[in-house]
């Protein structure tokens, strides 16, 4: 049995990243029919996209809304949606509209393009809020790795080790959104702490890699919360990466910061663990399905969270809380042990690579997800 995924190739967000990685993991299992880029039809020939061709399931790896696309196109028995929720519910705008399409088409044999069969979910913490959120099969289908990408260099660990000799110091942050549940401004807050407080050496240098189109409200917000170029922030726009790149990225800085209180999975601490680089960062929500209890001797530092709170992820939303001061104090720990951390992540890169490749941690579910066309 076969499977049509149905993802995404412009740009670099998560949805390319992840849409690479079913890829992957269709092709080397053996599963994979084609794959059918929603985001570039523009780009296909006078005659239009290709057909859709008549694998038993279609999975889709987006936004619900490009569902219809393999009911159009293909001829396919079961149609699956990878979806990640970031907090502790859904939209209840999404969860009514999708469950009346797929009441209607099932009574009335109608609107057929509005059927999902089922959802896939990137985590334990994602397929418990899918599964309260709606009356459809969930099977737990984490994301991965390309072990063959994210390698350790030890060019660039040397390199970064000289630096830390002469005490600088290079955090990088990786957002593409405004969302507050991401942790950006409190972790400029952060940083103006560890500075102000010297926890960090003046040169020590924080990278925000954001969305081209948020950049400057990102500077702006800088500016709004008072931190001014002694503090060493730099806003960067994120760019058309191949994996490769993207990893090389990953392992130019000393440490991977990411303080987001809500993931559906959260694939940059994964990927730097890859890269056998230091990462501090929060290990609730889907992250927790990949950091677990990860500490020290996994070259990790964990950013506590506080209790549920009000989330920006959608009106009414409620994730894990998270502070600056709380990501201040693993940044100060991050900086103080940086030569134990980087030894202990290179030495648990390669068992990250084995365990979280792709390939693997998605041949069951991928059993489980063809199976349900027969």
């Amino acid at each position: 049995m076969t499977v049509r995924l149905y993802g995404h190739s412009l740009g670099n967000s998560s949805f390319v990243q992840v849409t690479r990685g079913l890829e992957r993991a269709l092709r080397l299992n053996d599963r994979l029919d084609g794959v059918y880029y929603v985001d570039a039809e523009e780009q296909y020939d006078e005659e239009g996209p290709p057909d859709g061709g008549d694998a038993p399931v279609a999975l889709h790896c987006g936004a619900p809304n490009a569902t219809s696309v393999s009911h159009m196109k293909g001829k396919h028995k079961k149609h699956w949606l990878l979806l990640a929720p970031n907090s502790l519910g859904v939209p209840e705008m999404m969860k009514q509209a999708l469950e009346t399409q797929i009441s209607v088409a099932r009574q009335h044999g109608i609107c057929r393009s509005a059927v999902i069969d089922g959802l896939l979910a990137p985590s334990l913490w994602a397929a418990e809020v899918l599964e309260s959120s709606f009356k459809l099969p969930v099977i737990l289908a984490p994301h991965g790795v390309d072990p063959d990408v994210y390698v350790e260099s030890e060019h660039d660990h040397s390199v970064l080790e000289r630096l830390y000799g002469r005490e600088q110091f290079r955090v990088l942050h990786l957002t593409s959104s405004l969302l507050q549940r991401k942790g950006t401004d409190q972790l400029m807050l952060a940083w103006k702490t560890a500075k102000d407080n010297q926890w960090l050496p003046p040169s020590a240098e924080l990278v925000i890699v954001a969305n081209a189109l948020a950049v400057n409200e990102h500077i702006w917000r800088l500016m709004e919360l008072k931190i001014g170029p002694e503090a060493n922030v730099r806003i960067m726009a994120n760019a058309n990466l191949s994996n490769e790149e993207f990893a090389a990225g990953l392992r130019s800085a000393h440490l991977i910061c990411q303080p987001s209180s809500a993931e559906g999975f959260g694939l940059v601490p994964l990927e730097a663990r890859a890269c056998g680089v230091p990462v501090a960062a929060t290990r609730c929500t889907g992250h927790a399905e990949h950091m677990g209890d990860c500490g020290e001797m996994d070259g990790v530092v964990a950013i506590n969270c506080g209790p549920i709170g009000p989330s920006d992820d959608y009106p009414g939303a409620r994730a894990p809380t998270v502070d600056a001061d709380a990501i201040a104090d693993a940044l100060e720990a991050a900086y103080g042990q940086w030569r134990e951390l980087a030894v202990a992540a290179q030495v648990r890169a390669p068992q990250v690579r084995s365990r979280w490749a792709w390939e693997t941690v998605l041949a069951d579910p991928l059993d489980i997800l063809t199976r349900s066309a027969i």
